[in-house]
């Protein structure tokens, strides 16, 4: 299979790459701003107001994980390509960072939503949430202006990324085709399956004792976090049975189903 180097299309389009990033990332920094007016409102208000059967769906959403997922893939393939042609590449790297970040930041986030609904969160756990929202939507709109200057090219100097091809340094061998070869050899794979078993065989066998600790570790993590899903975050209520919620204690005495979405229709 022949494949070729994807430097000299980069580096051609180094100026759309990047506005598609200020698109991405100013999409964040929305939705980042609506979280952080939600929590401005409720600290100053003491109540909220819901549109929508989940407070969590309402501010956090999958298009927000898999922006930034996308917004953090695109700073990696440019920053491979600033690394190969030796040019500055800190800002791609804390742009990475602070976006896998951001995903921790959005699930936390979903999490107190969540705990908002049916409990309540004390005053100086709410302003520091709210402080570091906003020192995360201040980084997002740094970044942002980062990411437009280089997006219509000013000081583009500094970084020897003209409009002129010549001065972007596209040689030969960012551009050259590379063959991957992809033959199958039957024989070749028996023989490497055969000596992969053995050597697992015998890697097994020497570090027994760590694996078997090793296993048990992950066993009993797994086993917590799905004993804490199902019987503590998400635990699933008899009617009749009680339930703590906050410093209260519930017990639902009669229930019935619907599928009537009473907030639309009397909102």
């Amino acid at each position: 299979m022949i494949l070729r180097k994807p430097y000299a299309l980069l580096i051609k389009n180094f100026k759309k790459i990047h506005l598609v990033l200020c698109i991405l990332m100013a999409y964040l920094a929305y939705e980042s701003g609506n979280i952080l007016t939600f929590f401005n409102e409720y600290i100053s208000s003491g109540t909220f107001t819901r549109t929508s059967f989940s407070l969590s769906s309402t501010y956090i959403n999958i298009y927000m994980f898999a922006v930034t997922v996308l917004v953090a893939a695109i700073a990696l393939v440019i920053y491979i390509l600033m690394r190969q042609k030796k040019k500055p590449k800190l800002l791609y790297f804390i742009t990475i960072g602070f976006y896998l970040g951001l995903v921790i930041f959005f699930f936390q986030i979903y999490n107190t939503l969540g705990v908002l609904e049916v409990s309540t969160i004390s005053p100086r756990s709410l302003r520091i949430i709210r402080d570091v929202t906003s020192v995360i939507c201040y980084a997002q709109y740094g970044l942002i202006l980062l990411m437009a200057i280089r997006a219509v090219g000013f000081n583009i100097k500094k970084f020897n990324f003209g409009e002129d091809l010549e001065e972007l340094e596209i040689d030969v061998s960012d551009n050259e085709e590379f063959e991957l070869t992809v033959g199958i050899d039957s024989n070749e794979i028996g023989r490497r399956l055969r000596r992969g078993r053995r050597e697992l065989k015998y890697f097994i066998v020497e570090n027994f004792f760590v694996l078997s600790l090793i296993f048990l570790i992950v066993a009993t993590s797994v086993g917590i976090i799905i004993f804490l899903n199902k019987e503590v975050y998400n635990k699933i209520y008899a009617q009749s049975e009680s339930f703590k919620a906050g410093y209260f204690v519930n017990t639902i005495n009669n229930c019935y189903y619907t599928h009537v979405n009473q907030l639309l229709q009397y909102g």
